[in-house]
């Protein structure tokens, strides 16, 4: 998911209807709980930014270099089995 995403007030409101959630008015808890809740439903939620690890990322989320998918995924010949392995390596973003 883009940070960009998650940072946009009117898209994690429509997110935190849907799961059920309230918003504060503490972006950085915001997102923590959207991710946390998201993350019921999809195990394996990895962010990406192209302005680098956004400051307000929570500790429990995975994160991706923009560049990083473009590089495997946006080519002729999409490098999937890397872009795999990449991901699979990934690790919780450690504070």
């Amino acid at each position: 998911m883009h940070q960009g995403i998650l940072e946009n007030f009117e898209i994690r409101k429509k997110l935190a209807k849907q799961l059920g959630i309230e918003l504060s008015s503490d972006l950085n808890r915001d997102l923590k709980v959207l991710i946390k809740e998201i993350s019921e439903y999809i195990p394996f939620l990895v962010v990406t930014s192209g302005r680098g690890i956004p400051s307000n990322l929570p500790e429990n989320a995975k994160f991706i270099s923009f560049s990083s998918l473009q590089d495997n995924v946006l080519r002729k010949s999409p490098a999937k089995s890397e872009l795999i392995k990449i991901l699979l390596k990934l690790t919780r973003r450690q504070s």
